[in-house]
């Protein structure tokens, strides 16, 4: 049985471990879109990216493609401008995002091509333009990766009717689930009270 000086610790001790687990950072989770099972319309992709991420995601607009000369021989997604749709997003439910990093190709026909990151708490959309100011001349890069002051829910990926944005190798951090978090480090707290 555990005495009542160890109740008194547990008592004292668990809201500084929960708040300290719980901050703790999440881990990178990456999409590389090469493991769709079939299809490539937004309902395959949001299923693929579900299984990896473990929670809800909307996906708007998005194709995946399969072999570009700008990102290489695997899977990529991409806007579908042919059908009047110069934008794609992908919406994280449930557990927002505190950061992202990608690889992009645009057409030099894309313009205005531009990154949204829409916070969870407000309908404003923040326009990034993580493509360099010198996009036009540059077919592809890397983003490196974007910290956010507050999580986000959705990625919004912006061209023109006439040009292609194309991502891929997508890695976000979710936000740390702190009840999960809380509930592992009091688990072990006790686990080492009772061993005493």
């Amino acid at each position: 049985m555990i005495r009542k000086e160890v109740y008194l610790t547990l008592a004292i001790v668990a809201p500084v471990l929960c708040a300290f687990v719980g901050n703790a950072a999440a881990s990178t989770i990456c999409f590389n879109f090469d493991q769709l099972a079939r299809g490539n319309d937004p309902a395959a992709i949001e299923a693929y990216m579900e299984s990896i991420y473990g929670s809800d995601i909307t996906v708007l607009n998005a194709v995946a493609r399969k072999g570009s000369r700008a990102l290489g021989p695997d899977s990529y997604v991409q806007n579908n401008p042919g059908r009047g749709e110069p934008w794609f997003t992908f919406s994280f439910n449930e557990v927002p995002i505190t950061s992202v990093s990608f690889d992009w190709a645009v057409d030099k026909s894309a313009l205005h091509v531009l990154a949204e990151f829409v916070n969870d708490d407000d309908e404003d959309e923040e326009f990034i333009d993580i493509f360099s100011e010198d996009w036009k001349w540059r077919r592809s890069g890397k983003s490196g990766t974007i910290y956010f002051d507050s999580p986000v829910k959705t990625l919004k990926f912006t061209g023109s009717f006439l040009g292609k944005i194309q991502i891929d190798n997508l890695c976000v951090r979710p936000v740390p689930e702190p009840a999960t978090a809380c509930l592992l480090g009091l688990g072990g707290l006790v686990f080492l009270c009772k061993r005493r």
